[in-house]
């Protein structure tokens, strides 16, 4: 723990230590306001992570961005790339800017420098995923940026707005793209919605060319995937796991794992999985935490020979968790069908401020209640990374049904596919690329257009491919018991998701497509000359109209 450090917050000093915590050979370094000197508002800002009150909110991202930068300083670590991941660490570039004009330089030249070095990366695609604040609210705490930046309040909030945006706004997100040399989005149809998005910080030029690249989220393998599951290529290939992570001709051995040997692993992972789930609700029985009908709830009655579907995520309205339970009566049919059973997990939690996706995580609660589904409808609580970790492993299919262009990414599906789970997705986000029309299916095709009823239509292909596909393909099983057709759609998904969907090959495409060139974008002694494509701020010449504020 490093001595506390101040910033100024407003009329007021902050104070924080710094923690390091060692993660394998990764040190992370969290901020820590609970200071005696603080403020008792000022002392809890580090103890929740998210709130639904904007002042707040902005008082954390001061201390995250500018106080994040001084911590670094302190700790004598000096990078010479500055990955933002989302506006949260937007206010990390103004300190550098700050920086950069106490040693000296110009405005303009202080932000050449900063863009050069700073890579930015933007994980929604919806608006209401960025922080926007509230004008009135940056004023009590913003006059510090724009006197450090010795420039008048007008052309500081000039560097957070755009056309679009509510007057009386300031966007983070404006202006973290305005203070990045590079930036991208997290999936190939992201990159192309973020483009469309922002394409009125760039409105000279044509969409495709407005300068937001992609580099598609991967996943940490040897956290996510079973061993049992790496065991199984490493003893066909005879190659080190670690050495094989993005390595195509590594994953390919799992087509030649015998189905009744992988199907064999695939059960125990799955009797494992509902074993955990059956062991959580026995504990909290034996604690006289619960009651007999909440055993059913979560998951006592569950089979480990019935086809089990998981639908395990952030509750929100827009990756619609209740689209799977828009035709009761059809759903009953397929939940109770004697020979060929299905049954559903849901697991998750909803934002503490998304009242919304509250109520949609209650009604599938209300729904577990009801005795004719027998059971075979759950919803685990106290979801966290160990039951996220059993889930992507264990269930039979991985749902996932947003509106279209509204997931950014999405990593749960590439988790589930490296352990041989089947997704049942709309081709959103990362399944996009992912989805190859052998590896798992794709509800409601590519249709890029808005629906008149998206909902309707995509409730009633991803129905059609319960009955017609999943559950016959499932239940088509050998003398032994082994569904052959099934594994094969199953190993196709290890072996196409795991070598390019991995966190290896995403750090290498940042360090390669982003990182070199971050630093190689400014040579010594060049600072000034600005990259091209960059927007720079407003003239404080007024008389050259405003133009959306950027030239």
């Amino acid at each position: 723990c490093a001595p506390p450090i101040s910033i100024q917050l407003g009329d007021r000093e902050l104070c924080f230590l710094v923690w390091k915590v060692n993660v394998g050979r990764v040190s992370l370094y969290l901020l820590d306001t609970n200071v005696e000197t603080n403020t008792p508002e000022d002392r809890t800002l580090s103890a929740r992570l998210y709130t639904a009150q904007p002042e707040e909110r902005l008082r954390q991202l001061i201390v995250l961005g500018m106080g994040g930068v001084r911590a670094l300083r302190t700790l004598e670590i000096n990078p010479a790339v500055w990955h933002a991941n989302e506006d949260h660490t937007a206010l990390m570039m103004l300190e550098r800017v700050q920086e950069e004009l106490r040693s000296g330089l110009s405005l303009d030249d202080a932000i050449e420098k900063i863009c050069a070095s700073t890579v930015f990366t933007t994980h929604t695609p919806i608006a209401a995923g960025h922080n926007i604040i509230p004008i009135q609210i940056m004023d009590r705490y913003a006059g510090n940026f724009w006197q450090a930046l010795r420039i008048d309040k007008e052309a500081f909030l000039e560097m957070g707005r755009h056309p679009g945006l509510e007057p009386g706004k300031f966007s983070l997100a404006a202006l973290a793209l305005r203070l990045s040399g590079q930036a991208n989005a997290v999936s190939r149809l992201h990159g192309q919605v973020a483009r469309k998005m922002w394409h009125v910080l760039w409105p000279d030029g044509p969409e495709d060319k407005v300068p937001i690249t992609h580099v598609t989220n991967g996943v940490h393998l040897p956290t996510w995937q079973a061993p049992e599951i790496q065991q199984l290529c490493q003893k066909y290939t005879g190659v080190e796991f670690v050495e094989g992570q993005d390595n195509t001709d590594f994953w390919k051995a799992v087509l030649d794992v015998p189905d009744a040997e992988f199907w064999e692993v695939h059960q125990l992972l799955k009797t494992r999985l509902i074993r955990l789930i059956q062991e959580r609700a026995q504990r909290r029985w034996g604690e006289g935490t619960c009651s007999p009908q909440q055993l059913v709830e979560m998951g006592s009655l569950l089979d480990p020979y019935a086809l089990t579907i998981a639908f395990s995520r952030r509750f929100t309205e827009y990756k619609r968790p209740l689209l799977i339970l828009s035709d009761i009566e059809r759903l009953k049919k397929l939940v109770n069908d004697p020979l060929r059973p299905l049954q559903i997990i849901f697991a998750g939690k909803s934002h503490p401020a998304d009242f919304a996706s509250k109520n949609l995580l209650n009604q599938v609660c209300l729904l577990t209640k009801d005795r004719t589904f027998q059971g075979r409808i759950s919803f685990v609580e106290d979801y966290d990374m160990s039951l996220a970790r059993d889930l992507v492993r264990g269930v039979d299919v991985w749902l996932n049904n947003p509106r279209r262009l509204q997931e950014a990414c999405g990593t749960s599906g590439m988790k589930a596919s490296m352990n041989g789970v089947i997704n049942l997705s709309v081709r959103d986000g990362w399944w996009d690329e992912g989805y190859n029309a052998t590896n798992g299916w794709a509800i409601g095709g590519i249709q890029r257009d808005l629906l008149h009823d998206e909902d309707k239509a995509d409730a009633a292909a991803l129905y059609d491919l319960l009955e017609k596909e999943v559950i016959p393909l499932y239940y088509d099983r050998d003398r032994l018991g082994v569904p052959h057709r099934w594994v094969q759609v199953s190993k196709e998904a290890v072996r196409s998701v795991s070598p390019v969907f991995n966190a290896s090959r995403m750090v290498k495409d940042y360090t390669e497509r982003m990182y070199l060139t971050a630093g190689r974008m400014v040579p010594p002694g060049q600072e000034g000359k600005r990259p091209a494509g960059r927007v720079r701020p407003a003239s404080r010449d007024r008389s050259k109209g405003s133009g959306g504020g950027y030239e």
